[in-house]
């Protein structure tokens, strides 16, 4: 007559305890591992974890390139002191715009002064390009690419397009917005656009 002692024994193999306890512990681990601790979960790790484009790399040169300009020509009195300026990309217009919003110095905002604002504005932004009719497509195409290699499978339109979708926006707005009949006057156009093109709009 078996005793209940070596019943049990026989019920397991030699090996079996150990093996039950290292699938415990294995599912343990894979359960702290499968969920992170909060601290890995901070809002600055999402972010490292996003993907940064080329069209993200464009926008902040565009940015910074713009600033440097505006800073620039307001040192050399090209434009008055301390101008808005910033690029957005527009989802309704598929267009990415570069803006640049100041006062009026002196005489009251007009048309004249806007496309004068604006061709400056283009010229400083392109300096130190090829000059030529592809000076503002050079710029672009420079501006969104690689720094190094890996260009090799770029559309073949891209400067072309890049040209068709970068615009800029100057706004001159009258420097006493009290005075009577107060105007405001916009000038928008591509960088590589004939002064007849730039579209001018006046409200006020």
């Amino acid at each position: 007559m078996e005793r209940f002692g070596d019943v049990r024994r026989r019920s397991l193999p030699p090996d079996g305890g150990t093996r039950v306890l290292g699938c415990l512990l294995i599912t343990a681990l894979l359960t702290g591992i499968a969920q992170p601790s909060p601290a890995e979960d901070r809002a600055i790790h999402w972010l490292m974890r996003e993907p940064v484009t080329l069209f993200d790399l464009g926008i902040l040169r565009l940015r910074q390139d713009l600033q440097r300009v505006a800073d620039r020509m307001a040192d050399t009195g090209e434009l008055p002191s301390t101008p808005l300026h910033g690029v957005y990309y527009d989802w309704n217009r598929q267009r990415i715009v570069m803006y640049v919003t100041l006062a009026a110095a002196g005489l009251p905002p007009s048309e004249a002064a806007c496309r004068d604002a604006y061709s400056s504005t283009v010229r400083n932004l392109l300096h130190g390009n090829p000059s030529g009719p592809r000076r503002a497509e050079s710029y672009l195409e420079n501006t969104f690419l690689h720094e190094g290699p890996g260009n090799l499978d770029r559309p073949g339109d891209l400067a072309a397009d890049l040209a068709a979708t970068v615009h800029l926006e100057v706004t001159l707005l009258p420097r006493d917005p009290l005075h009577a009949n107060p105007q405001t006057v916009k000038c928008v156009g591509r960088l590589d656009s004939e002064p007849a093109d730039v579209k001018t709009t006046v409200r006020g």
